[in-house]
């Protein structure tokens, strides 16, 4: 009880838990976040995706979003005798991502 008959409730009460001070120090960002390698500097570069079931994607960085990206192939399509080249757009999580390079 405070003075003139109120209560105080205790600190975990308000909505301050024991550890809040830990996760920033002064004005830095959070412990575990940083910066994402994969960002826009790198659209319109060649990259080659290793992803989790072993499989390889080389492609044209076209497009990139918070959880996935898209990269432009090239792709021969074969119809009969006729063969012509497309552009095809694959989209991949980068929850499957295991490895990404930027090839020159």
């Amino acid at each position: 009880m405070k003075e003139g008959g109120r209560f105080e409730p205790p600190e975990h009460v308000k909505g301050m838990s024991s550890n809040s001070p830990g996760v920033f120090k002064g004005d830095q960002k959070p412990k575990r976040y940083g910066e994402d390698a994969l960002n826009k500097s790198l659209l319109g570069k060649k990259i080659r995706l290793s992803l989790v079931n072993s499989q390889t994607i080389e492609g044209t960085l076209s497009n990139l979003g918070m959880y996935d990206l898209s990269l432009s192939t090239k792709v021969q399509e074969k119809f009969g005798a006729l063969i012509r080249d497309s552009e095809k757009v694959i989209i991949v999580m980068k929850a499957a991502i295991v490895t990404a390079e930027v090839i020159l």
